[in-house]
């Protein structure tokens, strides 16, 4: 996905200073103008190019009502009429998209993009990207660590206005009204590795567990020794899945909930939890669990960096892919940032020749 026959252009806005500090962490140095300039989604478009296909006057341009949703989540409008309003008065939003400016699509057009975008396309869009970032090498010696996270809906205790959301519980005196998302994030990478899990509030976490369990042997391409997770999943069936049937290390907290001992290294070496062979060394089992914080700065990263922390749309289906396009936005601004990184550690005017798309 890269400009050919261009050199990268400094945005005005940013000094080369910003660019040659950079680090995999800094993501809030990353606009919508750096990735213009950097980012070419030709590849994206080809996904994009047998969407739909209708007659009658010629549609917008799927790539362009692709970029305006990312730029939404970027710019963190919750709703659609926003967008449309800030295309009409912004000429560099314009340009993003690569609207004219008197085409512009109505919010209706935006939110029927968005309804009919099927979920499998958004998973190729997903693997493309996270198939570039590897390659950039974003991912050597990662682990996995999962962790879910609620989304909250725009209801109250009074009107709850999406029936399929549910009640879910963060602990015995916390809940919310929304839906859970699974996430699966590289523990030095920071970044996502699975498409998210969605489901209501109300389903227990356990349940997600072992679906997501389920699907890992289907992603050969994830390379791992170790599954880090929280102790809500502290549970000998979750335990075992992961040893026997994937052949992993789980590195799960242990949880004391409903026991007497409430600490891991009073337990009897008879525990079931001590099959697991990282317990010979608890101090070392501890340090290893603390790589799971990565599942945390991901999640905040996600709500506040792409405003996905509550919904505006009702539905399951539309959750999901509400959540979906912050993550995109999330893989799209990390490939920006790896790229920038690499190439002005040679000049601060690479060519992008071989960046992503390049030899399409």
């Amino acid at each position: 996905m890269t400009k050919t026959n261009t050199r990268f252009r400094i945005a005005k806005t940013h000094s080369i200073h910003d660019f040659v500090n950079l680090t995999p962490r800094s993501w809030s140095k990353v606009s919508f103008s750096i990735i213009e300039k950097v980012i070419d989604f030709t590849p994206i478009e080809k996904l994009l190019h047998r969407l739909y296909k209708r007659v009658g006057r010629p549609p917008y341009s799927k790539l362009a009502l692709f970029k305006a949703v990312l730029l939404q989540r970027l710019e963190g409008w919750q709703f659609d009429t926003v967008l449309v309003k800030k295309l009409h008065e912004i000429k560099e939003y314009r340009r993003f998209c690569r609207f004219k400016r008197k085409k512009i699509p109505s919010h209706d057009t935006i939110s029927r993009f968005k309804r009919i975008l099927p979920i499998k396309l958004l998973d190729r869009i997903f693997f493309k990207l996270d198939e570039e970032l590897a390659a950039l090498g974003t991912f050597e010696k990662d682990d996995l660590a999962i962790d879910a996270t609620e989304i909250l809906t725009y209801s109250n205790s009074f009107k709850r206005t999406d029936s399929e959301a549910g009640i879910g519980h963060k602990s015995d005196k916390r809940h919310f009204h929304g839906y859970w998302e699974l996430l699966t994030v590289g523990t030095r990478s920071e970044m996502i590795r699975l498409p998210p899990l969605t489901s209501p509030g109300d389903k227990h976490q356990i349940l997600q567990m072992k679906e997501l369990l389920s699907e890992l042997p289907k992603h050969s391409h994830l390379k791992y020794t170790h599954i880090l997770a929280d102790g809500i999943f502290d549970t000998q069936e979750i335990q075992q899945i992961i040893l026997d049937d994937l052949k992993k290390l789980p590195v799960i907290k242990y949880n004391p909930k409903k026991s007497k001992i409430k600490r891991l290294k009073d337990l009897s070496n008879v525990n079931w939890r001590f099959f697991n062979p990282l317990l010979a060394d608890i101090p070392a089992y501890h340090r290893k669990y603390n790589e799971r914080t990565a599942a945390e700065r991901f999640n905040g990263r996600l709500k506040d960096g792409t405003y996905v922390r509550r919904s505006n749309v009702r539905g399951l289906k539309n959750n999901h892919k509400f959540v979906y396009f912050g993550i995109i936005t999330l893989q799209i601004i990390t490939l920006t940032l790896q790229y920038l990184i690499k190439n002005t550690q040679k000049m601060c005017q690479p060519s992008l020749k071989n960046f992503l798309g390049g030899n399409n």
